[in-house]
C-alpha cells in the first residue's frame, strides 16, 4: 500500500534534525577520502520495492556529472525539461516554470551542494518548515537517457531537475508515490508559495471573467497549470481519439506559458511536459490562421517542443481545470499558525445540517483597515475534503453558520487550498478555522498562513481550560422512561434534568459533553430562564444545539450577555433503544453558580375541572395538568380548533409523565 504523499513528507520532518549537519560531514569525509558519495538510505543502494520494480528493475544507475562533465547549475532553462516515463507531469510542469527563475533554483539547493563530490541537499517546504533531502548523484538511465525527468536537448545537463525529482521521491518512499498531483502543490513545496485550483474553468468562467484573472496573475509572475478531461468529450471518445484529432493528452498536466490578447483575441500558451505532442486545432505551429502581424504580437515559432498557442475560448472547451500559485506580494505582512485535527473532530463544516463545529480550533484575525487578503493551508493528513474557513462572526468562536453571517469557504482534498478575500469591515475580527469531512483514526496537522497589506494580528481562542473555573455532573439516558422530549413539540421537557448557571458579570461559558455511542439523536438546550425550560418559547431566548447520531464527544462555547436571569441548559433525546451515559464539564474564566434544578416539596394541590360547561367536546375529550419548573404548578389545556375544543393530555410529576384518563361532559379531578 502507498502512503500517503503528505503523511510521508511529515513523517520525514520529523525526523529532520542534524540533516545539514550530516550533509557537511558527508562532504568533508568525501574530500578527505577522495570518494564519491554513495546514499545508503536510497536507491540504488536499497532493494527496489515492489511499486517501483517496473520502472526500475532493468535501469542502469550513472552518474550525472559523469555522463554530461558539466556543473549542477549550468543549464537552467524550462526549453530543455522533459517529462520521463514516470506520471508526475504535474510535478515537471512546475520544474519547467521553477526554471524561469534561476535564483529559486538554486535556493532549493544547500549551498555547499557540488557534483564533484557526487551528493547534494535538496530543500522542500512542509508546514512551514525546510525539509532536506539527502541524495546521491545516480541517476537511472536507459541506454543514453535518465529514464525519468531529463534533457529535451541532446547534450543538455538534467543535473538540478533530475536531482530533484529524486530527493523527493526519497522523501516519499519512492517514485511511484510521487506520480499524479496537482502543480500548485509540488509548487507549494517548492517555494511555500500560496497555491490554490479551480475545478472547472468552464463554470467559474460564468461568474467572472477568468481570462482577466489570468492575465492579472501572470503579471504577477504566477506559476499556471491545467489539464484536460475527458469529461469535455463525448462519451463515444477515447484518450487516443482525443490526442489523434486535435493532439491533446488527457489527465494530464500542462503549464501555462503566458496569457495575452493580440489583434482581437485571446490567447494561451502552454507547454507539455513530454516536450511532444502538440494542439493541432486553430492558431497551433502548423494552423493557416496565423499572420504576419499576429506571429511578430505573439513570438510565433513552428518547432515540435510540446508548446502552443490556442485561443481562450478552446482552451477553456478542452481544459477544466486550474492550479496555480502567486509569490508573496511586496511589503505585504504575513503570519502563520499550525494546529491539529483529530478524528473525533471530523465533519464538523459550521454548515446547515453539520455538528457544531465550536470544538474546532479556532483563531481570531483582527484587521485595521478594508483590505485584501490570502489564506492558504497545507495539510498533512488523510487525503480527504478540508474546508477552510473565513467568518465574520463579530470576534466570537464558530458554531453554526447561518444565513446572517458572512462567511467564505474553500474545500478541497488537495494537500494545499487557499482563499483570497477582499474584508470590508473590519469593526470585528474575523474567524478562521479548519474542518475535515472525515479522516478515521488519523489526525490532520495543517499550518495556515495568513498574507496582507495591512498590518493585522491573530490570536487564538483560549482552549486551555485547566486554569479556568469548572463545575461537572453525569447522567444516564434510559429506552423508554428518558425519551421522547420535544421542547418544539408537544412534550414538554420540564420533565427532564436541568441545570442553571448564574454569572454576575457577561462571560462566555465553555463546555464538554461526552457521552457514549449512540444511534439516537441527543439535544442540548440552553436558554434564560429562573425555572426549568418547559417549551422553546421565545421568552427564554433559546438556542438549541444538535448532538448527532454517533457523536460522542461535543464542545458548545455560549457567550452570556445577560446576568439577571439563570442560563439553563438541558439535555434530552427524541427516543432511543440503547442506553445513554453522560458527562459535562462546564468552564470559565469568570466564576459563577451551577446547579441541577431540583422538583421541590410540595403539598397535595387538587385542580377540578368541569367541562359540563363546553358545549362542543370531543369524544372522548383529554386534558393536561403538569408541573412546570421548581416552584410553580401550572395547569394547561392544548387546544385545536377553538377554545372549547381540549384535545391533550398529560400529566408530569417528578419528572415522570403519567398519561391522563378521559372524560364526558363531567367532572374530573387530579391530585399532585
Amino acid at each position: 500500500m502507498i502512503e500517503n504523499r503528505s503523511i510521508s513528507l511529515f513523517k520525514q520532518l520529523q525526523n529532520s534534525v542534524n540533516i545539514e549537519k550530516q550533509f557537511e560531514l558527508i562532504i568533508e569525509k568525501c574530500k578527505k577520502e577522495k570518494k564519491k558519495y554513495v546514499d545508503p538510505d536510497f536507491y540504488p543502494s536499497i532493494f527496489v520495492n515492489e511499486n517501483d520494480r517496473p520502472y526500475l528493475e532493468m535501469a542502469e544507475w550513472k552518474r550525472v556529472e559523469e555522463f554530461y562533465n558539466t556543473n549542477l547549475f549550468e543549464d537552467i532553462n524550462p526549453e530543455i525539461i522533459g517529462q520521463g516515463i514516470l506520471g508526475d507531469c504535474y510535478f515537471v510542469s512546475a520544474l519547467i516554470y521553477l526554471s524561469q527563475f534561476p535564483n529559486l533554483v538554486k535556493a532549493m539547493f544547500h549551498p555547499k551542494s557540488d557534483l564533484s563530490h557526487g551528493v547534494v541537499c535538496i530543500y522542500f517546504y512542509i508546514l512551514g518548515e525546510k525539509l532536506p533531502v539527502i541524495v546521491d548523484t545516480q541517476l537511472p538511465f536507459d541506454s543514453d537517457s535518465p529514464i525519468f525527468t531529463h534533457p529535451r536537448i541532446e547534450g543538455k545537463n538534467p543535473a538540478w531537475f533530475s536531482l530533484i525529482e529524486k530527493a523527493f521521491a526519497k522523501a516519499c518512499n519512492g517514485y511511484v508515490p510521487i506520480e499524479s498531483g496537482q502543480s500548485h502543490v509540488a509548487m507549494h513545496y517548492f517555494t511555500g508559495w500560496y497555491g490554490d485550483a479551480i475545478t472547472d474553468i468552464k463554470e467559474m468562467n460564468k461568474l467572472g471573467d477568468v481570462f482577466l484573472s489570468l492575465l492579472d496573475m501572470k503579471s504577477r509572475n504566477a506559476m499556471l497549470g491545467s489539464s484536460v478531461s475527458m469529461s469535455r468529450f463525448s462519451i463515444h471518445n477515447t484518450p487516443e481519439d482525443v490526442k489523434e484529432e486535435i493532439g491533446l493528452i488527457t489527465d494530464h498536466a500542462y503549464q501555462i506559458l503566458d496569457v495575452k490578447e493580440a489583434s482581437g483575441n485571446q490567447f494561451i500558451k502552454l507547454r507539455n511536459p513530454w516536450g511532444r505532442f502538440e494542439w493541432t486545432g486553430d492558431y497551433s505551429d502548423s494552423s493557416n490562421k496565423w499572420t504576419p502581424l499576429l506571429k511578430k504580437q505573439l513570438g510565433y515559432t513552428n518547432s515540435d517542443d510540446g508548446s502552443f498557442w490556442m485561443l481562450y475560448k478552446d482552451f477553456i472547451k478542452y481544459f477544466k481545470d486550474l492550479s496555480y500559485s502567486l509569490p508573496p506580494e511586496k511589503n505585504w505582512n504575513q503570519k502563520a499558525f499550525c494546529g491539529k485535527i483529530d478524528g473525533y473532530l471530523d465533519k464538523r463544516s459550521a454548515c446547515g445540517g453539520s455538528k457544531n463545529a465550536g470544538c474546532l480550533p479556532q483563531w481570531l484575525i483582527k484587521f485595521t483597515k478594508p483590505t485584501e487578503i490570502r489564506i492558504h493551508v497545507e495539510i498533512s493528513g488523510p487525503q480527504t475534503f478540508h474546508g477552510l474557513n473565513l467568518v465574520y462572526n463579530k470576534g466570537e468562536r464558530v458554531q453554526v453558520i447561518n444565513t446572517d453571517i458572512i462567511s467564505e469557504r474553500e474545500s478541497t482534498n488537495s494537500s494545499v487550498n487557499g482563499l483570497q478575500y477582499f474584508i470590508e469591515d473590519f469593526e470585528h475580527p474575523w474567524t478562521v478555522f479548519l474542518d475535515r469531512s472525515e479522516g478515521a483514526d488519523q489526525p490532520s496537522y495543517f499550518r495556515i498562513v495568513v498574507e496582507s497589506a495591512d498590518n493585522f494580528t491573530i490570536t487564538k481562542f483560549n482552549d486551555d481550560y485547566s486554569k479556568m473555573y469548572s463545575s461537572s455532573d453525569l447522567g444516564v439516558f434510559k429506552p423508554g422512561i428518558d425519551d421522547g422530549w420535544n421542547p418544539f413539540g408537544d412534550k414538554a421537557i420540564s420533565g427532564c434534568r436541568q441545570w442553571y448557571f448564574k454569572f454576575t458579570k457577561p462571560s462566555m461559558i465553555h463546555i464538554k459533553i461526552f457521552k457514549s455511542l449512540s444511534e439516537s439523536k441527543h439535544h442540548v438546550l440552553f436558554g434564560y430562564n429562573d425555572e426549568k425550560m418547559s417549551m422553546a418559547y421565545t421568552s427564554i431566548e433559546p438556542k438549541h444545539f444538535n448532538l448527532n447520531e454517533m457523536t460522542d464527544y461535543e464542545e458548545i462555547h455560549l457567550k452570556i450577555d445577560k446576568i439577571a436571569k439563570s442560563c439553563v441548559m438541558c439535555i434530552y433525546r427524541d427516543k432511543g433503544k440503547d442506553e445513554t451515559k453522560f458527562k459535562f464539564i462546564a468552564y470559565s474564566e469568570n466564576r459563577f453558580e451551577f446547579g441541577e434544578i431540583l422538583e421541590k416539596e410540595c403539598d397535595p394541590i387538587k385542580y377540578d375541572f368541569d367541562f359540563s360547561e363546553f358545549d362542543t367536546i370531543p369524544q372522548p375529550a383529554n386534558f393536561v395538568a403538569y408541573r412546570n419548573g421548581p416552584t410553580t404548578v401550572n395547569t394547561e389545556l392544548y387546544q385545536n380548533g377553538n377554545e372549547n375544543n381540549v384535545e391533550r393530555v398529560g400529566l408530569v410529576v417528578n419528572g415522570q409523565i403519567v398519561e391522563g384518563g378521559t372524560q364526558q361532559k363531567s367532572k374530573c379531578c387530579l391530585i399532585l
